[in-house]
């Protein structure tokens, strides 16, 4: 069973009947077992070989019907024992459209939205739902078809609207116009994002610039294995050691006018002088004896660091 073809088919709910059986047919068609569906292929009465041959392909058929009915319509058929019982009965039930069923599929077709991580499905189901108004003899204009599927595609894709609408006229915008390109640029922006996270994991085997320790290259089928070695261009290298010699005589030329106009400190009041006696006579021959501190101011340079 190809997945291609089953991605294809809806699961039958009774009211969207009428697609179903279209897809259904196709299907049953491409795997030889639509025959007996239709009841044109009946039951062998003589042969036992190609009794059994029939009963495979039959419940072969069965199982194909069953497959993509809903559980409510599964109770519908269950009493039935061929193929062609069972699609006789759905399309006796479901086959008959009232005014209930035709609301249903215009709201499939005119609120059904389309999203990104699978368009081709949500276009199916519009497309579906269109179909089964024009088989019931509701005809909506191609013009308008392709202007509600406009209205239903996502905000990441109103370029498409805006490149249709300048470039279709209203006898040649449909809706098939419409879900092919929506289609292509889904698939072009898919393989957009599948190179861009390509590209994003080689960068991981990319030397950066500079030293980086951490950095090591990646294992590969390189021929020549040499070792990575990480060298500072000739201009860098050159720029440090000019930025190195200028903050150095900077810090010369600093250090040389400080201890040109350097500071004296007294240190009168760092300690305490002692004390002179002597003796005085005045003018009356009186005796004073007293005792003064002489200090002297000595000027001193402290030496500055270099920072």
């Amino acid at each position: 069973m190809s997945s291609q073809l089953t991605n294809l088919i809806l699961v039958m709910t009774g009211s969207n009947y009428l697609a179903w059986q279209d897809v259904i047919t196709a299907y049953l068609k491409s795997q030889g077992v639509w025959r007996i569906c239709a009841g044109t292929d009946r039951r062998p009465t003589s042969d036992t070989a190609l009794q059994a041959a029939w009963d495979n392909r039959n419940g072969q058929a069965e199982g194909y019907i069953l497959l993509w009915l809903s559980p409510q319509c599964v109770q519908a058929v269950a009493s039935k024992t061929t193929t062609f019982d069972i699609w006789t009965e759905l399309h006796t039930v479901f086959g008959v459209q009232g005014p209930l069923q035709l609301y249903h599929d215009f709201k499939q077709a005119t609120l059904h939205c389309v999203h990104l991580n699978d368009p081709a499905l949500d276009l199916l189901e519009i497309a579906q739902a269109f179909g089964c108004l024009t088989t019931a003899a509701v005809i909506i204009p191609p013009i308008i078809q392709a202007m509600i599927l406009l209205d239903a595609l996502p905000h990441e894709y109103e370029n498409i609207g805006q490149m249709l609408l300048q470039t279709e006229t209203i006898a040649t915008l449909m809706f098939k116009i419409v879900q092919d390109s929506m289609l292509t640029e889904h698939a072009h922006q898919s393989n957009h994002l599948g190179s861009s996270s390509t590209k994003a994991s080689k960068l991981s085997n990319v030397k950066p610039k500079g030293t980086n320790p951490k950095w090591q290259p990646q294992k590969g089928n390189d021929k020549g294995k040499q070792k990575e070695s990480f060298t500072v261009p000739h201009d860098q290298m050159q720029k440090k050691h000019c930025g190195n010699w200028s903050s150095k005589q900077q810090r010369e030329k600093q250090v040389k006018e400080m201890q040109a106009s350097s500071v004296h400190f007294h240190l009168a009041s760092s300690f305490t002088a002692p004390l002179c006696p002597f003796t005085t006579i005045n003018g009356r021959g009186t005796i004073t004896e007293t005792s003064m501190a002489f200090i002297k101011e000595v000027p001193i340079s402290l030496p500055i660091k270099d920072p």
